[in-house]
């Protein structure tokens, strides 16, 4: 998988009827002074691994200390320990291991190691000069794109919905300016009757808000009894999963939406059409898959995000959408998102908020699709960021939505111009479900014009 070569830059104004960073947060969930290292073996030398195995007996968290640890003498891990007073190994399973060992206690390739903060560049060394271990790096912080101030100036003037081509009852439908910018009332018209699974990897969703009503996928093989029934590793799954802490041995099934960023995007995806409240959501032939992995604060961890992946992509998961990023590569994060693609999952993120040409990920995936946020004027908003992992620019500004408790607000970022774009590509595969990424990416563009400062 390679970084974006390409540089498309694309704004949506005409439809489809043309054409078939991480900082750290001091919280109670996250400590400065304490550094998560993922260490993946590999699958030809794993004697360390089973070495390992023994000492820990079972999967969870083992504090682990020179004393208790003589059957790991002349081991990396020896080594690590010589170089620590104490180091915590967290044995995690993330993807199934081809060679047959699946269980958590013996299967998993993976392991987290929390250590203090100030040991992480000779203890990745260490580990990185083992010839049994594939990779060791530093378990990253994501965070969401930092918040943006709605810029000044903005007017809805002449964008009232009597301008629009179709009405609607959706009493927030009056707000919703980019459904004729975007000629959505149009793009409609190829819509099909398909419901598009759609995972919505962030901050989770309010599943119970009054305009999402009957849009969130339900698991039919998962029964609220705390047994995993569909044997997929995690328990009573029924409205997804959050991955929140799941590096620290966590995860529940409690997919609420404690910081409110899930919940607006959901609402400008799918909130229910004509039923009388909220707005108008994009695709009405949509279901939602909540899967977070951010916590309360907007952060969680890439081993939670990993996991996040794969399971909306095992649930079945078509497009996933990311309105979130980290500006550093990771080694464990690119095998989630091939996990992603080589299923055909098409992966929809945002490009970030700090007006910089700065590589933001997952969008610098050559794989994936990078949308940045435009003004009403059709020009990259001053807070967009733009450069290779730019594939589209769609309106990002003051885009009205739903929020946590009925209640509703508008925002602004390239996670809402993400979500956008995700709304217009699961309408098109509702009609069309066996497009490929390239097909759709063709449709956009064809659908598209070229603004005038988007490298600027």
């Amino acid at each position: 998988m390679n970084i974006k070569k390409r540089y498309i830059v694309i704004i949506f104004l005409f439809g489809f009827c043309s054409f078939l960073k991480a900082q750290y947060l001091k919280t109670d969930k996250y400590e400065e002074q304490k550094t998560s290292i993922i260490v993946k073996f590999k699958k030809e030398n794993i004697l360390n691994r089973d070495v390992l195995n023994r000492v820990l007996r079972s999967p969870g968290t083992h504090t682990l200390s020179v004393a208790n640890t003589g059957s790991l003498q002349g081991t990396t891990f020896d080594a690590v320990l010589k170089d620590t007073v104490d180091a915590t190994y967290n044995h995690i399973k993330l993807f199934q291991d081809p060679s047959g060992l699946t269980t958590q206690s013996v299967g998993s390739n993976y392991y987290i190691v929390d250590i203090a903060s100030g040991d992480a560049e000779k203890v990745l060394k260490i580990f990185n000069q083992d010839a049994s271990i594939e990779y060791a790096e530093v378990n990253q912080i994501i965070s969401l794109p930092k918040d943006v101030n709605h810029p000044d100036g903005f007017s809805k003037t002449g964008f009232s919905s009597s301008n629009f081509e179709v009405q609607s009852s959706d009493p927030g439908f009056s707000n919703q300016y980019y459904y004729s910018g975007l000629n959505i009332p149009v793009v409609m018209e190829y819509t099909g009757q398909d419901e598009i699974l759609v995972a919505i990897v962030d901050s989770g969703i309010d599943i119970y808000h009054e305009d999402l009503d009957g849009k969130i996928a339900i698991n039919g093989n998962e029964v609220l009894n705390g047994i995993d029934d569909d044997f997929n590793g995690v328990i009573d799954d029924i409205y997804g999963y959050n991955f929140s802490g799941y590096f620290e041995g966590g995860g529940s099934n409690s997919i609420t939406d404690g910081f409110g960023h899930g919940t607006h995007i959901s609402g400008i995806i799918a909130s229910k059409v004509g039923n009388g409240v909220g707005i108008k959501g994009i695709n009405p032939n949509v279901k939602l898959l909540a899967v977070p992995f951010l916590n309360r604060f907007g952060f969680g961890t890439q081993v939670d995000a990993a996991r996040a992946i794969q399971y909306a992509v095992d649930r079945g998961a078509k497009i996933i959408n990311c309105s979130w990023g980290y500006t550093s590569d990771s080694a464990l994060m690119r095998e989630s998102f091939e996990y992603a693609f080589e299923r055909g999952v098409i992966v929809i993120a945002a490009v970030g908020n700090g007006s910089s040409t700065k590589l933001e990920y997952p969008a610098a995936y050559d794989e994936s699709i990078g949308v940045g946020s435009t003004n009403l004027d059709g020009n990259r908003s001053s807070f967009s960021n733009y450069g290779e992992q730019l594939d589209f620019l769609t309106y990002g500004e003051k885009i009205y939505s739903l929020l946590p408790n009925n209640r509703y607000a508008y925002k602004s970022g390239s996670s809402q111009s993400t979500a956008i774009v995700t709304g217009l590509v699961s309408g098109l595969l509702s009609k069309y479900p066996d497009l490929l990424q390239e097909e759709v990416i063709e449709i956009l563009k064809y659908s598209s014009v070229n603004p005038e400062n988007s490298s600027k």
